[in-house]
């Protein structure tokens, strides 16, 4: 566990570093062009070669119900605390508490839960973030999480919440690695052979997809404002504590067991999603605090994750 989590700390702080060595790319550059990298080939050629060796059983919708049910659980407590506290956040703003929905409810399953799972639990585990990703969370990222973004990006009230959701799921559907994950299960299913070569293009790329990942969310990192810690605690216990302990009990419920549900549990820990900043960026909320508690989280996560772990 120590050596995973030093591993991990260590290329988080290569990609924190790397906007301070001279002559090379902006770090915001560097880390979008990886993140298209990986979104677009290396991401995309590891799901089809897990989901092709995937066991077809019921962990296909179990891990998924997990995963919607850890999103809306964490949106319904964040949404009971700016109901009840909002007014007492000094200079709380329309586009800070949707920047604060963001960050309590969707994880970085991905760019941290993968590489997380895959050394702790082994390669064969690979699958309990692809179904909790593609599956679960990032589906109600481009519709449910945009029409938040919407709603509190907008200084009018919007009324196409319905169309704000239909753009999000165009989006989802046209991620590339949504396509791998169908062709890859696809073909699992009907026992379609593919081509040894392929398999190990795609292992390649799923060897390099970790490490790349982890770095770039080190490229992402800023230091929080000692001013927004009032903001982001509540955020930060409904997020890496509340959510996993649902989870725990939702995933036992659905049948999950063994280190499946362990990984189903882990992934709900996760920290702030890097890719809200996506979507909070294209509907003007606070990206400066999104930042911060992405920043935060991810540092806390190694502690809490560790918790669970143990």
């Amino acid at each position: 566990m120590i050596e995973v989590f030093g591993a991990f700390f260590l290329l988080l702080f290569m990609g924190t570093i790397w906007r301070y060595i001279p002559h090379v790319p902006e770090a915001e550059v560097v880390r979008k062009s990886l993140g298209g990298v990986v979104m677009n080939f290396f991401l995309p050629g590891l799901t089809f070669s897990v989901l092709y060796k995937a066991p077809i059983n019921a962990e296909l919708w179990q891990v998924p119900l997990v995963a919607v049910a850890s999103v809306m659980s964490s949106l319904i407590l964040c949404y009971i605390f700016l109901g009840v506290f909002a007014r007492f956040l000094k200079g709380i703003t329309k586009k800070s508490i949707g920047a604060l929905l963001l960050a309590a409810t969707w994880g970085n399953v991905t760019y941290l839960g993968l590489p997380t799972i895959t050394a702790l639990l082994g390669e064969e585990y690979r699958r309990v973030p692809i179904y909790f990703d593609l599956l679960g969370m990032t589906p109600l990222l481009w519709t449910l999480g945009v029409s938040i973004a919407d709603h509190y990006g907008n200084e009018s009230s919007h009324m196409h919440i319905l169309n704000t959701m239909k753009r999000g799921l165009r989006t989802v559907i046209t991620l590339p690695p949504f396509w791998a994950a169908f062709i890859g299960l696809t073909f699992n299913i009907m026992g379609i052979p593919c081509p040894d070569f392929i398999m190990k293009v795609c292992s390649l790329m799923g060897d390099a997809v970790p490490p790349m990942m982890i770095f770039s969310i080190g490229l992402a990192l800023r230091t929080p404002h000692i001013h927004h810690i009032i903001w982001i605690i509540p955020i930060l216990i409904i997020k890496l504590l509340c959510t996993p302990f649902i989870a725990q009990h939702i995933a036992v419920i659905v049948g999950l067991e063994g280190y499946v549900l362990k990984a189903s549990v882990i992934e709900s820990a996760m920290p702030t999603m890097v890719l809200t900043m996506v979507v909070a960026d294209r509907f003007h909320l606070d990206i400066d605090l999104l930042a911060q508690i992405i920043a935060v989280s991810t540092v806390l996560s190694f502690f809490s994750v560790g918790l669970l772990w143990g």
